[in-house]
């Protein structure tokens, strides 16, 4: 065999085993959108399976029956029966107990500034009515009578709250929901991708950290701040989109 000849083999080999490694460890990525948790939720997942679109469907699925547990517009969810439950006691749903084990934490952390049992004086102001209206102060005081969060009670078997009490998970459901999709994503064998719920994102898999952009709240159509993020997940509040004049 001659020099060329070995050097022409050499390079086939190197051809064939490249093709190889690359069909074998070729990956999949589908990319979709649905309106889902009151926004454009977009999901999108790498996987060595073909099928990987079906996937993402199951990963909007997962969103869908988490977010039905905890909308407080419909009578028959889990957070719905618990508010209108004539009963002092509730059995407790297995997400409800994490969510209310992260805003009793919080409600320590900010010693009592950041309360769950808010609800009846936020909807005072009917934020989602055509005329949202600032409340009388004397609504206010009254509905204070039905807050805070040290009276409520919780274990992993039941909830325990003073009649006239509500609940509200409006500023962690979005960021818990997040994180659990991630796992179920995981779960179910996806190599990388994200999830954006455009106030909350989160990332996992990817080796190149990515750059995630925070609108300015005055300023519609600029930037405000920038970072990296790997494997990690992000929210954002502000009051730009829920405010009175």
């Amino acid at each position: 065999m001659t020099r060329k000849e070995i050097y022409s083999l050499i390079i086939l080999i190197l051809v064939i085993s490249y093709g190889i490694v690359r069909y074998v460890t070729r990956e999949y990525t589908e990319t979709k959108s649905q309106y889902l948790l009151d926004t454009i939720v977009e999901i999108s997942a790498s996987s060595k399976d073909k099928n990987v679109g079906e996937q993402v469907d199951d990963v909007f699925a997962f969103i869908k029956q988490m977010q039905q547990k905890f909308d407080e517009w419909n009578p028959e969810s889990w957070i719905s029966l618990v508010n209108n439950s004539t009963e002092t006691s509730f059995p407790m749903d297995s997400d409800a107990y994490e969510m209310l084990m992260i805003a009793d934490s919080l409600y320590r952390f900010s010693e009592g500034g950041f309360d769950i049992t808010i609800k009846p004086v936020f909807d005072l102001w009917k934020f989602d009515a055509e005329d949202p209206v600032v409340p009388d102060s004397s609504l206010i005081k009254a509905a204070l009578v039905n807050t805070g969060f040290s009276k409520i009670k919780f274990d992993k078997d039941h909830i325990y709250k003073p009649l006239g009490m509500q609940i509200t998970f409006g500023a962690i459901a979005k960021g818990y929901i997040l994180d659990k999709s991630k796992e179920y994503m995981v779960s179910k064998g996806l190599s990388k991708g994200f999830i954006n719920c455009r106030s909350s994102m989160t990332f996992f898999g990817s080796q190149i950290p990515q750059i995630v952009y925070v609108q300015h709240p005055r300023k519609s159509d600029d930037i405000i701040a920038s970072f990296k993020l790997k494997d990690l997940s992000v929210g954002t509040s502000g009051d730009y989109q829920q405010y009175f004049e």
